[in-house]
């Protein structure tokens, strides 16, 4: 699928953490390549360092109708209200105005809190999701994409760039696949030079010996001794591949 259709977006998913050396050595990037029992371990980690962790996932996936909610009950129970009012938000991607190009993150996020009450909780960064980047002093361009918690797309209205002048689906696409390209040519090109670099310890410990006199090599059988070298590089290689 990859050679046929290189831009059909794929995901692989593992049962356990150990096969993904496997699906790297026929050539999967590590990007789009995950196992279930490393993003159980994850959840269940950071559900320990952070309180309330599983329920905000919870309530960002599923979806609940306040008319399953007792309504005597809801108007005497002002934190129902509000765990009500927090359960109603949802992620939103988008692309900033034109006026916000060249503004940092902090000027967006902070604006876009104090006015509207939409939280920025996220950006892709080089092609990556940076979460809570206030640390960063990203400048802000028309390909810089936001995600946000609100209760509507429609609250977006004053900061968003509208899908139909671009859609930031199509340029965080786009992004994603640049890095997956870039971190998967840097990865073979690592795994090129540690197999490089064993063929050629190889090299220099036979060179070693031949020097020390531990062994020579004669007319007669320098043909045989190459292939040796030759096939025992060639296992170092598959060594190093594997």
């Amino acid at each position: 699928v990859r050679h046929s259709f290189p831009l059909t977006p794929l995901k692989l998913m593992l049962l356990m953490q150990d096969s993904r050396a496997k699906a790297f050595s026929v050539g999967i990037p590590p990007q789009i390549c995950f196992a279930m029992n490393e993003m159980k371990d994850s959840l269940f980690w950071q559900s320990c360092r952070c309180k309330g962790w599983n329920t905000l996932l919870c309530n960002l996936m599923i979806t609940t109708d306040t008319d399953e909610i007792d309504e005597a009950e809801f108007e005497d129970c002002p934190w129902l209200q509000e765990y009500v009012l927090g359960m109603g938000h949802e992620v939103y991607g988008f692309l900033p105005k034109k006026e916000f190009h060249g503004k940092t993150l902090q000027f967006i996020i902070l604006q876009a809190y104090r006015q509207s009450g939409i939280l920025i909780l996220a950006a892709q960064i080089d092609g990556r999701i940076e979460a809570a980047p206030l640390h960063k002093n990203h400048v802000i361009y028309r390909d810089t994409v936001l995600f946000s918690l609100c209760q509507d797309e429609s609250d977006l209205a004053d900061w968003a760039l509208e899908p139909e002048l671009l859609d930031w689906r199509k340029v965080f696409e786009h992004h994603s696949r640049n890095m997956a390209e870039e971190a998967t040519a840097e990865y073979f090109r690592r795994l090129s030079a540690r197999t490089l670099s064993d063929v050629d310890v190889f090299h220099a410990a036979m060179a070693q010996k031949a020097s020390s006199g531990e062994f020579s090599v004669d007319e007669d059988s320098e043909n045989d001794e190459d292939d040796g070298l030759q096939a025992q590089a060639h296992a170092a290689e598959a060594s190093a591949l594997a």
